[in-house]
C-alpha cells in the first residue's frame, strides 16, 4: 500500500505537522552569496575577502538548524550522508595537515551539500523557484556581460586580482584582443581570469528555459540578449570546456523539451544557433582571431584525443596511479581552499600539498574509494529524481521546464567533474541548492489531490517507510 505525499508529511513533521520556513530564506541566502562574490571582486579592503568567501558557507551551514519543519527528504540525502561520514573519518587520517585545516576542508563538504539538508524544508513553489532562478540568471547575465566590456576597455571594469594566481603561469591568464592589447581573460563579478565563463554557463543556461517559460516580449528580448552576451563571455574567457558543458546543457534542454512541446523546441533551438553564430562574431571583433583559433582546437582532432590532451591525461592518473596509492585517501585539507588559506604549519612538511585538476582526484585523496562511491552516488541520485519529477510534471506547466533545465544542468555537472573539481566551491553549492529547489517546489505541486504518491519520486525503492530511519521518502 503505497503512502500519500500527505501522509509522509504528517509523519516526518513536515507541512501539516510543523511548519516550514518561509522561502525567503533562500532568497536571501542567494542575494548574500552575490554581494559576497561582487565584494571578493571590487571591494575595497582585500583583507577580508577570504572571510567573504567563507561567510557564504558559513551562512549556509546556519540554514541547517535555521530553517523549521522536515518535509519530504531528498532521496540523495542517504548517500550525501555517508559521503559526509566518510570525510569525517578522514579528518583523523594520519597525512592530514592538522585538526583545524582538516575540519575547516569537511566543514566545506558539509556546507556544499547543506543545500539537500535545508531546501527541502521551505515552504518552496514554482513562482518561488522561478524567482530564484531569476535572481541567478540576472547576476550571471551581468557577471557576463561585465566580462566582455573587461576584454573592450582593458583596465576599465578590472576587478581585484586573486592572490591564488602563479605569477610564474600568470600567461596562461591573458589574451591579446583585436587591438592587440594584452589583457586577462574576462572576470566578470570575479577575481579570477577566465572566470566570467562560468556565469555565461548559467546566464546562457537558465536564459534559454526562460525563454521558453516567460511569454513577454521584452524579457524575451532580455533573454536573447543574456545568451548572445554568455556565449560571447565564454569565448573571451577561453574556455573550451565550459562550453562544450554549455552545448551540453542547452542541447539537454532542447532535446527533452521537444519530447513533449516540439513547436516551441524547434523555436528555441533557432534562437540558440542564432546567439550562437552572433556571439562568436562579436567575440572575434572583440577579442581577435585568437578567440576563433582557441575554439577551432576543439574540432581539429578527434574528441577523445582533445580531451585526452587536456584532461584525459589527470583521469588516467587517477586511476591508475593515485587510486592505488591512496585507496582509503590521502587525508583532508591537501588541495583546495581549505590547503591554500589554512594549511600550512609543522604537519605541512609531512603532508605536502597534492594538486587536482578534475573532481574525481580530489574525491579520491579527500576519502578514497568511499567517497568517490557515496558522493558520485549522491549526484547520480539527484539526477534520477529530477529525471522522475519531470516526468511526472504537466507539459504546459512551468515545472515542466524548470525540471527539464535541471535534468540538463545536472547532465552539464557531471560531465564537468571530468575537468573541473567542481564539487569544492560554489559551483557545487548551486548544484546542491537548485536540486533542492526543484524537490521542494515538485514536492508541493504534485499534490494528493492529483493523485501523486511519494512512491513516484522515492529512490531507489518504491513505497519507501516514512520512518525509516535515514532512509529515502
Amino acid at each position: 500500500m503505497t503512502t500519500t505525499l500527505a501522509n509522509v508529511a504528517v509523519a516526518r513533521g513536515g507541512a501539516t505537522g510543523r511548519p516550514s520556513s518561509s522561502a525567503g530564506w533562500v532568497v536571501v541566502f542567494v542575494l548574500t552569496m552575490f554581494a559576497c562574490q561582487a565584494m571578493i571582486a571590487f571591494g575595497p579592503f582585500p583583507g577580508i575577502r577570504t572571510w567573504l568567501r567563507v561567510a557564504v558557507y558559513a551562512f549556509s551551514l546556519a540554514l541547517v538548524a535555521l530553517t523549521r519543519g522536515a518535509g519530504l527528504r531528498h532521496p540523495a540525502v542517504l548517500p550525501a550522508t555517508a559521503a559526509l561520514l566518510i570525510v569525517g573519518l578522514s579528518l583523523f587520517h594520519p597525512d592530514t595537515p592538522g585538526y583545524v585545516p582538516g575540519a575547516i576542508h569537511a566543514g566545506l563538504y558539509l556546507a556544499i551539500l547543506a543545500p539537500l539538508f535545508w531546501a527541502p524544508r521551505l515552504h518552496i513553489d514554482a513562482q518561488m523557484l522561478k524567482r530564484v532562478l531569476v535572481l541567478i540568471w540576472a547576476f550571471h547575465s551581468l557577471s557576463a556581460a561585465l566580462g566582455v566590456l573587461q576584454v573592450e576597455f582593458p583596465g576599465t571594469f578590472d576587478p581585484n586580482l586573486s592572490a591564488v594566481i602563479d605569477p610564474d603561469v600568470a600567461s596562461a591568464s591573458v589574451i591579446t584582443n583585436a587591438r592587440g592589447e594584452v589583457v586577462y581573460r574576462a572576470m566578470g563579478v570575479s577575481d579570477i581570469p577566465g572566470a566570467a565563463g562560468v556565469s555565461g554557463l548559467y546566464a546562457v543556461a537558465i536564459g534559454t528555459a526562460l525563454f521558453v517559460v516567460d511569454r513577454r516580449r521584452l524579457m524575451r528580448v532580455l533573454c536573447v540578449a543574456s545568451m548572445t552576451l554568455a556565449l560571447t563571455s565564454i569565448y573571451l574567457a577561453q574556455l573550451r570546456s565550459t562550453l562544450v558543458i554549455a552545448a551540453l546543457i542547452v542541447s539537454s534542454f532542447v532535446i527533452g523539451l521537444a519530447l513533449r512541446r516540439g513547436r516551441r523546441a524547434l523555436l528555441t533551438l533557432i534562437i540558440v544557433v542564432l546567439t550562437l553564430l552572433a556571439s562568436l562574431n562579436i567575440a572575434v571583433l572583440i577579442g581577435g582571431t585568437e578567440v576563433f583559433d582557441r575554439i577551432a582546437t576543439l574540432v581539429e582532432e578527434r574528441p577523445q584525443a582533445v580531451y585526452y590532451a587536456n584532461r584525459g591525461q589527470f583521469l588516467e592518473q587517477t586511476f591508475t596511479e593515485n587510486l592505488p596509492d591512496y585507496p582509503l585517501g590521502a587525508g583532508l585539507a591537501r588541495w583546495g581552499m581549505a590547503s591554500y588559506y589554512f594549511g600550512g604549519g609543522h604537519s605541512a612538511a609531512q603532508s605536502p600539498s597534492l594538486w587536482v585538476e578534475i573532481q574525481w582526484t580530489g574525491w579520491i585523496f579527500d576519502g578514497g574509494i568511499p567517497l568517490m562511491l557515496a558522493y558520485s552516488g549522491a549526484v547520480a541520485a539527484a539526477l534520477i529524481i529530477a529525471v522522475r519529477l519531470r516526468r511526472r510534471m504537466d507539459s504546459s506547466s512551468p515545472m515542466f521546464v524548470w525540471a527539464s533545465l535541471i535534468v540538463a544542468y545536472d547532465l552539464g555537472a557531471i560531465a564537468l567533474t571530468f575537468s573541473y573539481p567542481l564539487f569544492i566551491g560554489e559551483f557545487g553549492l548551486q548544484f546542491w541548492l537548485l536540486n533542492g529547489l526543484l524537490f521542494a517546489a515538485c514536492s508541493r505541486e504534485l499534490r494528493p489531490s492529483r493523485g501523486m504518491v511519494a512512491a513516484d519520486i522515492s529512490w531507489p525503492r518504491v513505497g519507501t517507510r516514512a520512518s525509516a530511519p535515514g532512509g529515502p521518502a
